[in-house]
């Protein structure tokens, strides 16, 4: 009797296996991870035990004092402030800025754009210089190319980011005079601050990028590649530097946290109107509403990110959705 060969799904013959059990996965853990931020800004808002005492000026009377406790549902039951803080979160009503007496949410979306353009700038500029010298120092026949980039990021990388751009300002900004030492608006001004970030994104990718290349040229279907007597150039595109990139876009996702917490510290040094700039200005200021806002923002941006890197990391592995 002859068997009848299994019928072969379409999921099973394309390189890209998205299932849905995966991405229904990946939505319910970002869903938790923005509760569990929003949670964990209640709770520490709350931990001090007199958040209104936070919002006021050092010398406010206890009448001001009860005036901003009820003005922000602090002296509502914690239930009920925690159902209120759930609202206000996902509808941005949010009590107005005390410095600026506008909508919070409108004086964090003003800072986004600058930090949406040094951010990016970074974030590309690292990944791309990151995953050519992780390839190149992982396939390259000479010496110098092997080693050197990598090892000149590593010493980058070592430095802190302060240090850092504390150095480029002295030679660029003071011996040099090529390049403004602070600023915003300009393709001069952005090369300073993008470049410490730069530097800060590049080394992860490269080491990360480098070793699945190396583990990759060792799997049965390189092996294969070879024996047919496939190019040694499409060998190394098609069928390495491909099926490495999985985990380096899951670390591209992670790096943005990176990139988030160090443009507070560079947006301060070069006085980029950023959200950085606007997180420590609204700390500095009491302005509650700015500082949550900015904070919450920043949290579900990142998880955001992270989410789609997770679904770019398995449209590019094939094997990724089903791992998971």
């Amino acid at each position: 009797m002859t068997r009848v060969p299994k019928a072969v799904r379409w999921s099973d013959t394309v390189r890209v296996p998205l299932s849905g059990r995966f991405l229904l996965r990946r939505l319910l853990q970002g869903l938790l991870a923005v509760w569990m931020a929003v949670t964990g800004a209640f709770v520490f808002l709350n931990a001090t035990g007199s958040p209104e005492r936070l919002v006021a000026p050092p010398d406010a009377s206890q009448e001001e004092i009860d005036r901003i406790a009820a003005a922000y549902g602090f002296d509502q039951p914690l239930p009920r402030q925690y159902v209120d803080f759930f609202v206000k979160t996902f509808t941005g009503s949010f009590p107005d800025s005390v410095n600026y007496h506008v909508p919070a949410i409108d004086v964090v979306l003003d800072a986004v754009p600058a930090t949406a353009l040094l951010g990016s700038v970074a974030f590309v500029a690292g990944n791309l210089l990151g995953l050519l010298i992780g390839y190149v120092s992982a396939t390259s026949r000479w010496w110098p190319l092997r080693s050197l980039p990598l090892g000149l990021s590593r010493i980058g990388h070592s430095l802190p980011a302060f240090y850092l751009a504390l150095l480029l300002v002295i030679l660029f900004s003071v011996h040099l005079r090529v390049l403004p030492s602070a600023g915003y608006g300009t393709v001069e001004n952005l090369i300073l601050p993008a470049t410490v970030l730069t530097i800060g994104v590049l080394p992860g990718a490269a080491r990360l990028y480098r070793a699945q290349v190396l583990e990759t040229a060792g799997e049965d279907h390189v092996i294969t590649a070879v024996a047919k007597g496939v190019s040694r150039n499409r060998v190394l595109l098609r069928h390495v530097g491909l099926n490495a990139l999985g985990p380096a876009l899951s670390l591209m996702g992670i790096q943005l946290g990176g990139l988030i917490a160090g443009a507070v510290t560079i947006e301060v040094i070069f006085r980029w109107p950023g959200v950085g700039s606007m997180l420590i200005d609204a700390v500095n200021d009491r302005d509650y509403s700015v500082a949550l806002t900015g904070v919450l923002l920043v949290a579900v941006a990142y998880i955001l990110a992270t989410l789609v890197t997770d679904i770019l990391a398995a449209l590019v592995d094939p094997l990724a959705s089903r791992r998971a």
